[in-house]
């Protein structure tokens, strides 16, 4: 309970970090709103002070965990030999928060972000064109082993956060359907020799990219969230990752989370 009123007064902190009274006001009634009630906030723009320069954020639900999980927590932190141009995929984009800060942080990297409901992926185009960032390409397409078309379970009111590739054991009255593009990302990186920073976080979907493509052994970098929940699900409870990966020539640096989020981070050897 301690570690949760952490997260959530970090949620509420953010307000005073941006600019603007109505924002500030605005943040503090989303967040009440989305903690208390579930409930989500409507299409918002704000700028964040960050520390290297102003920020502008578009989102549709709660910005709360941008303050509480990547500012603060620092799950998406983290240190690339090439720091000038760095090639960095971000699977399971969101609405952009990820692709974001990496660009925040390391404006000459040239990013592909892929979100496949394009309603998410329509504001990661919108937070390119206000920061006037260059070199980020928006692939409106999800990331599994097969191509091609597949529903998408998505919580009303969720704001992408929770949309997955498997159907709901339970409450299926609280999702909605959706149906979106599927691409394996092996033929398209054929060319690609190194990736300096890989993101994953698909919802489920990284268990069959694991297991059956290789492109992810390409990267220098690699920052996962696992979805155990899903693991049995897909038929891949017997199989363990963390060695998977390893074998693939990677260690893990380190394992970050509070509550039901936890990341992990990897590196070639």
């Amino acid at each position: 309970m301690i570690m949760d009123l952490k997260y959530i007064l970090r949620r509420y902190t953010f307000a005073g970090e941006i600019k603007g009274i109505i924002p500030k006001i605005n943040l503090i009634i989303d967040e009440t709103k989305s903690i208390l009630f579930n409930m989500p906030s409507g299409n918002r723009r704000i700028i964040w002070q960050g520390p290297k320069g102003d920020l502008a954020i578009n989102y549709y639900d709660s910005i709360g965990c941008f303050r509480a999980e990547i500012v603060d927590l620092h799950m998406l932190d983290v240190e690339l030999k090439n720091k000038e141009n760095p090639l960095i995929l971000d699977l399971g984009a969101n609405q952009g928060f990820a692709t974001l800060w990496f660009k925040y942080n390391y404006p000459g990297a040239i990013i592909h972000a892929y979100e496949p409901v394009p309603k998410s992926a329509g504001t990661i185009i919108e937070n390119v064109i206000d920061n006037e960032y260059q070199d980020i390409t928006i692939h409106i397409e999800g990331i599994s082993d097969k191509a091609g078309q597949m529903n998408i379970y998505k919580p009303i009111g969720g704001a992408g956060l929770g949309d997955s590739i498997c159907p709901p054991e339970d409450h299926q009255e609280r999702y909605e359907t959706e149906k979106i593009k599927l691409i394996n990302l092996d033929p398209v990186l054929k060319k690609t020799k190194k990736i300096d920073l890989l993101k994953i976080d698909v919802e489920g979907g990284e268990y069959p990219v694991l297991k059956n493509c290789s492109f992810w052994k390409k990267a220098d970098k690699i920052i996962i969230e696992f979805h155990d929940n899903f693991k049995k699900e897909m038929g891949y409870d017997g199989i363990d990752f963390i060695k998977l990966i390893k074998k693939a020539g990677f260690k893990m640096d380190k394992k970050v989370g509070e509550g039901a989020v936890y990341v992990y981070y990897f590196s070639k050897q």
